[in-house]
């Protein structure tokens, strides 16, 4: 058999309600050059079984000792990757039939170290996510949040190669965050601007059970990205609050955001870390989206907005201008 091009990192823990499904999604792959790794981190379920079930030469079927958490039995998988690409996969989603062939197309073309793609939620809540598609406003968007999600990531192993690849301890439950940004400054991101994973949402899933530890940790993880854009600049409660969350803004707090982003584009200004036009759209992107849903009939919310339009000397559509008022007239 050749070596296979891509090597599926797939971690399972009592996943046998879910698995057979996550790994006939993979099974199934129009792209069929490659190795799934299913590491078994000390299930007391019946996930081997499930696994052991299946009959394909491409399966490697590794267990640990014990449990050994996510972010071991992660680390364990890319020690014994063969591919050229590594794919990640969870034990309670689905890949769809092109996702390989899709990220591999777009890895190829634009030469792209990591690859993710939007998702199809389903389980608990559905809809379609979205996320930003090219590098840089995937680096501006790690300032707020985590724009990749972690089962849809496909990269080239060069980063496995060079050291720069592996998962850190310290930063359990956030640990993809972490590693997006400890790589922005080394790597090329992108990522397919269609769903190509169903994800799970439930109420045991990682967010769900650990979501306190999850804030706290992600604040931490922004303010270095942050202090790379603004050294020493500071926020507040409100500031951090609409950091990570721009539709939770109400109207009293629109002046010393509206003040924080100009002072945030200033610094960009000086350090030029993000790309300063794509850097200030996005910002008035995301004050627009305070601004929105803050709005009332009062139209305090679209003066704010035109405001900051002006200090920023910025050009915006108009449609912007119908949006908030229609939106202060339905309030």
């Amino acid at each position: 058999m050749n070596e296979p091009l891509i090597s599926v990192v797939l971690p399972a823990y009592n996943a046998s309600a879910t698995i057979g499904d996550a790994i006939r999604s993979i099974l199934k792959q129009s792209y069929t050059n490659f190795e799934l790794i299913l590491i078994d981190d000390g299930s007391t379920d019946e996930t081997v079984s499930v696994i052991e079930s299946f009959n394909d030469d491409r399966i490697r079927l590794l267990r640990n000792a014990g449990n050994q958490g996510l972010i071991a039995t992660l680390n364990r998988g890319l020690l014994v990757a063969k591919g050229k690409y590594v794919a990640r996969m969870d034990a309670d989603d689905i890949s769809t039939s092109v996702r390989f062939e899709a990220q591999l197309d777009l890895s190829r073309r634009l030469d792209c170290d990591i690859v993710g793609s939007w998702i199809q939620k389903f389980g608990e809540a559905e809809g379609i996510g979205r996320y930003p598609v090219n590098h840089e406003q995937i680096r501006i968007d790690l300032l707020f949040g985590n724009p990749l999600v972690h089962p849809s990531v496909f990269f080239h192993r060069r980063l496995l190669d060079k050291g720069l690849f592996y998962y850190d301890p310290q930063w359990k439950y956030v640990e993809d965050y972490e590693l997006w940004i400890k790589l922005m400054d080394q790597c090329t991101f992108a990522s397919v601007g269609r769903p190509l994973l169903k994800y799970r949402i439930s109420k045991t899933s990682v967010c769900a059970v650990h979501g306190v530890e999850q804030v706290v940790k992600s604040k931490l993880l922004r303010e270095q990205v942050l202090q790379r854009v603004a050294p020493g600049i500071s926020t507040t409660g409100i500031i951090e609050q609409w950091m990570a969350n721009p539709n939770s803004a109400i109207e009293a707090e629109l002046d010393q955001i509206l003040d924080y982003i100009c002072s945030l584009n200033e610094a960009n200004l000086t350090s030029q870390y993000f790309n300063p036009g794509l850097f200030k759209r996005i910002l008035l992107d995301r004050y627009f989206s305070s601004c929105l849903v803050s709005n009332t009939m009062n139209q305090v919310a679209t003066r704010q907005f035109f405001a900051l339009v002006s200090r920023l000397k910025a050009e915006v559509p108009i449609y912007y201008r119908y949006k908030l008022m229609l939106k202060g007239l339905t309030n």
